[in-house]
This record gives structure tokens, sequence and C-alpha cells, in this order.
């Protein structure tokens, strides 16, 4: 490969990294905008939550509903009430790998000292032996490789998701 060609196969791989960064940074902006770490839980979501919550008591054996419980305590940045809530589904469909990763994200937003908890980590893990694709579960194991200081094996972990 000529210089030429390296230089601007570099250039390139810089400009999707920046793309990517910029997504990121997008997402989380509108994040916060939306729903802000901290504010109150609006009296909907609320009235939701609990709503859930009486389904899934009527109803325990439903992987399906507590699966919705997790997703609402987590958008109300519930997320220990979450992991709970997603502990339970996988507990009813272990199968389903996006039931791990997210259990896995809701582990690692609830935890206070550690960016990547064991337990999280391996919720990572199991929902990648059962989809390979599953993206979420792909993200934080490339954010595992980038703390473990592997910078450049975790970076076209990331970049593999974008295709």
């Amino acid at each position: 490969m000529s210089e030429t060609e390296t230089g601007s196969r570099m250039r390139g791989g810089i400009l999707l990294l920046g793309l990517a960064l910029a997504a990121v940074a997008a997402a989380v902006e509108y994040r916060s905008l939306d729903h802000g770490v901290g504010d109150e839980v609006p009296a909907e979501a609320v009235s939701s939550i609990q709503a859930l919550e009486q389904r899934v008591a009527e109803n325990p054996g439903n992987a399906a509903a507590w699966q919705e419980l997790g997703f609402a305590r987590f958008d109300a940045d519930e997320f220990g009430a979450a992991a709970k809530a997603y502990r339970r589904a996988v507990e009813l469909d272990p199968e389903q790998a996006s039931l791990w990763s997210a259990l896995g994200e809701a582990l690692v937003m609830d935890s206070q000292r550690e960016p990547l908890p064991a337990a999280a980590l391996a919720a990572f893990r199991r929902a990648v032996e059962i989809d390979a694709t599953d993206p979420r579960a792909r993200y934080f194991l490339a954010v595992k490789r980038d703390l473990d200081g592997d910078h450049e094996g975790a970076v076209p972990d990331w970049l593999d998701l974008l295709v």
C-alpha cells in the first residue's frame, strides 16, 4: 500500500471515528434535554410505572411485562429498579439477548464505583453468546477493551457498529 493510500485510509478512519463520537454526543445531549438526570419523574411516567408494576404483580411469569417495567424504570433514571426488573425478565426468558444486554446496561448505570461491574460484563457476554450481533452488548464489550487499555482494539469494534 502506498503512502498516499495509507494516509487516505487513516483520514477516513479518523473521519468515521469523529462522526461516531459526534453521534454519541448528540444522543447524550438529546437525552439530557428530554429528561435530565436528577429531574423529577413526570406524573404520567409514574402512573405508567405503577400500571406496569400492577401488570407484573398480576402476571409475574410474563417476561415481556418485566421488560417493559425495566425499560420504564431505566427511562425514569431508576437504574437499580430497572436492573431488578430485567433480572426477573432474563430468569423468565434466558435466551433473549436483548434482555441480557439491557440488564447489563442498567447495572452499568446503577454502579457508583465501577465503570463496568462484573455482573454487567457477564450479562453482556451472555448476550453475545446468544446473539453475536447484539449492538448494546458489543458496544459495552468494546468499552471493556478500552478500559483494559486496548484502545486500538476498541475503536474498530465501535466502528463496526456503524455498518
